[in-house]
C-alpha cells in the first residue's frame, strides 16, 4: 500500500516527516509521478522481471567510476521490511544475472 511505503519517500530517516508542497496542483502533480513510477515498477516486477535492473549511482575515486550500491540495498532492506511476507516468496522471479544500470553522481564530500 502506498500509505506503507509512501513516507519513507518524503523522509527516508525514520519515515515520519511529512513534505510540504507550494500549492495543491504541485502536490497532485508529484503524487501522480510517484504513483506512475511505482506502478511501472510493479508491473516490470509481477510480468516481465527479466527486464529488471536495479538502478545503482556510480562516482569518480581516484581516477575510478565505483557503483554506489549501499543506498540501494538500504532502500530495498527498507522496502523489504514494509511486507515481511515478501521474504516467503520465491526469488526465482527475478533474474540472477540482471547487470546494474550506472548513472553517475557527484561526489559526496569527505568521500574520496
Amino acid at each position: 500500500m502506498p500509505s506503507e511505503w509512501m513516507r519513507w519517500v518524503w523522509d527516508s530517516t525514520e519515515g515520519k516527516q511529512s513534505p510540504e508542497f507550494t500549492s495543491e496542483k504541485q502536490a497532485q502533480r508529484i503524487l501522480d509521478l510517484l504513483m506512475r513510477h511505482a506502478n511501472d515498477i510493479a508491473v516490470t516486477l509481477t510480468q516481465f522481471p527479466q527486464y529488471y535492473e536495479p538502478l545503482f549511482l556510480a562516482r569518480d575515486h581516484k581516477g575510478r567510476t565505483v557503483s554506489i550500491v549501499d543506498e540501494w540495498c538500504c532502500g530495498y532492506v527498507k522496502g523489504i521490511a514494509l511486507d515481511p511476507s515478501v521474504g516467503n516468496r520465491s526469488s526465482k522471479r527475478i533474474p540472477t544475472g540482471s547487470r546494474p544500470s550506472i548513472s553517475t553522481a557527484p561526489k559526496a564530500a569527505g568521500t574520496g
